[in-house]
Formats: C-alpha cells, sequence, structure tokens
C-alpha cells in the first residue's frame, strides 16, 4: 500500500497476481487490518478490452473462470474483508487500485 496505506494501484499482464491483504495493510504499513469493513476495487483502465477478472481468495484467478468477478474498465466495486485478492487481466496491462474501506460506508 501507499505510505498511509490507503490505497494502491497494482497492474497486470496476462498473468495472475495475488495481493495479500493481511500484509499490506498491518505489517507493511502498520495500518490494523481489522480497521477495515472490506475493499474498494477500481479498474482504472480506460480500454474497453482490458477486463480484469478477479477473486477474493488465496486461489489464482483465471479470465473467465469459475467463481471469478469481472471489473470492467472504469468500474469500481466493494467487495467484503478478504485476506486475500487475486485478479488477471483478459488483455493489456491493467491497474486495479485497491483501497481500504475504513468506515464500512457504501458510497453511492
Amino acid at each position: 500500500m501507499t505510505a498511509k496505506g490507503n490505497a494502491k494501484v497494482y497492474t497486470s499482464a496476462l498473468t495472475n497476481t495475488t495481493v495479500n491483504m493481511e500484509t499490506e495493510f498491518l505489517l507493511n504499513q502498520g495500518v490494523r487490518y481489522n480497521d477495515h469493513a472490506g475493499f474498494w476495487l477500481t479498474n482504472l483502465d480506460v480500454t474497453a478490452a482490458n477486463i480484469l477478472w478477479f477473486r477474493d481468495d488465496n486461489t489464482a484467478a483465471t479470465v473467465e473462470g469459475d467463481d471469478c468477478w469481472v471489473l470492467r474498465p472504469g468500474e469500481r466495486c466493494q467487495v467484503r474483508k478478504t485476506s486475500f485478492i487475486s485478479f488477471i487481466a483478459a488483455a493489456g496491462t491493467p491497474k486495479l487500485l485497491i483501497a481500504g474501506d475504513k468506515s464500512g460506508l457504501v458510497y453511492s
């Protein structure tokens, strides 16, 4: 995560990336992992073909895989607090923003 431990942008090519959320929030930045109700995921890409597929566990995400969710360019979603987020790009090298939700509020 960033120096303040609030958010970080990850880039993904056509290989799976798994982020250990407990390590990122607790060990690397000293932010209390339990302060977060969940995480915001945002696909920062603007190219229509650059879709991300993600899972909220320690299993490798696959393009169009079972138990994977889609995150289209510009799309944002909130996921429950989880220990791992695994993602892969269907094409290109999109950027995934992962941000903590300290308040537990869902924004519109």
